[in-house]
């Protein structure tokens, strides 16, 4: 859920999530050699989807944006 919508993120090539407990990583590859809007863009999907979700407990969230090397 989380990595579908970090996925549906313009400029976002591949994306990947993991819950654990009340952690959450989200991960993004994208061809943008500026990744800082894309990662702000990204945590505020994902950010969304967490509310959309309604967890009974705070979740942490950490977002990786990948660029080309």
């Amino acid at each position: 859920m989380l990595g579908g919508a970090a996925g549906r993120v313009d400029g976002v090539r591949a994306a990947g999530a993991r819950v654990r407990g009340w952690h959450a990583d989200v991960t993004v590859r994208t061809d943008l050699r500026d990744t800082a809007v894309l990662r702000e863009r990204v945590r505020a999907a994902a950010e969304q989807e967490i509310a959309r979700l309604a967890p009974a407990h705070p979740m942490s969230l950490r977002v990786r944006v990948h660029g080309p090397t």
